[in-house]
C-alpha cells in the first residue's frame, strides 16, 4: 500500500513538476541558473515518464503485458505527432509563448487524469 501510494504520488507528480519546470523557463527566462536547474528538473522528470506509464501497466494489464507495451508505444508515438503537427501550427499562428502555456494546462490536466485512473479498481485477474 505505501509503494502504491508513493507510486501515484511520483505519477500525479511528475507532470505537475515538468509544469512547474516549463512555467519557470516561461517566466523567468533571465535567470539563467534557475532555469538551468528548471531544464534540468524538466528533462529527469520526463525521462522517468516511461517508466512511470510501465509501471502503471504493470498494475492495469499483469497478464497482458505485451499489449500494454504495445498500446503505449502507440500512444507516446501519436502523442508526439500530434504535438508537433498542432503544436507548429499554433508556435505559427499565435507564439512559443502561448504554445508553452497550453502545454501546462495540458500537463495538469493530465496529472489529474491519471490520478483520477490511479483511484479506480484494478481489473479482477481470472
Amino acid at each position: 500500500m505505501i509503494v502504491d501510494r508513493a507510486f501515484a504520488r511520483l505519477a500525479v507528480g511528475g507532470p505537475l513538476v515538468i509544469a512547474v519546470a516549463i512555467a519557470i523557463v516561461l517566466l523567468l527566462p533571465g535567470a539563467v541558473t534557475l532555469v538551468a536547474a528548471a531544464v534540468a528538473v524538466w528533462g529527469f522528470f520526463f525521462a522517468s515518464w516511461l517508466i512511470i506509464v510501465n509501471t502503471w501497466v504493470g498494475h492495469r494489464m499483469p497478464d497482458r503485458l505485451e499489449a500494454g507495451g504495445s498500446l503505449m508505444v502507440t500512444g507516446f508515438q501519436l502523442g508526439i505527432v500530434i504535438a508537433a503537427s498542432v503544436g507548429g501550427i499554433l508556435v505559427d499562428a499565435t507564439s512559443v509563448m502561448t504554445v508553452d502555456a497550453i502545454g501546462i494546462a495540458l500537463l495538469v490536466v493530465g496529472a489529474l487524469l491519471f490520478g483520477l485512473s490511479l483511484r479506480a479498481p484494478r481489473p479482477a485477474r481470472a
